[in-house]
């Protein structure tokens, strides 16, 4: 495994848990469940789109990575 694999495996859970977190927090503050039912539907949707949005954010940020490395090799390349 490469430096920059382990810095996105690292980036990604950082990405992953903080995107959970602030999904969570968004629909605790904006939903409010009258029953069982709406409460259950509630921890699905929000476990989908914390899933979906820590996607997309993890995937951005592996591209950001690849981007940065990208800039320093070629740095790297032309000062050589």
């Amino acid at each position: 495994m490469t430096k920059t694999e382990i810095t996105k495996k690292i980036v990604a859970v950082g990405v992953q848990y903080g995107t959970g977190i602030i999904v969570a927090g968004i629909v605790r503050s904006n939903v409010v469940p009258m029953n069982t039912i709406q409460k259950i539907g509630i921890v699905v949707g929000t476990f989908a789109l914390s899933g979906a949005a820590s996607d997309a954010a993890t995937k951005y940020t592996d591209h950001l990575i690849d981007e940065i490395v990208d800039g320093f090799q070629k740095v790297k390349t032309k000062s050589a």
